[in-house]
């Protein structure tokens, strides 16, 4: 499986989501935003997809770095407002 995180969890975060869950051997690990909602209704789209939880980041802008510590990741996908884009690949 490949596992994936999410950074960004608004409207084009959950969308990519969406998609993400219906590809199979695609295993959602973390969903990382700076509104708590935003990252707790995504969490609920993997589980009702049959998935286990996600670990959840919603601990300010910078949260992501946290995120990016984990080792049950293989790709960050990030769909964060533009200019965050650069500090959250870097990370």
């Amino acid at each position: 499986a490949v596992r994936i995180a999410i950074v960004g969890t608004g409207l084009r975060g959950r969308s990519v989501l969406r998609e993400l869950l219906a590809i199979e051997g695609v295993k959602i690990t973390a969903l990382c935003d700076v509104v708590e909602d935003k990252v707790r209704r995504a969490s609920t789209m993997v589980t009702t997809a049959g998935q286990p939880a996600p670990a959840l980041f919603f601990n300010g802008e910078k949260d992501f770095e946290r995120l990016v510590q984990r080792n049950d990741i293989d790709f960050v996908y990030t769909a964060t407002p533009w200019d965050w884009h650069t500090p959250v690949m870097l990370a």
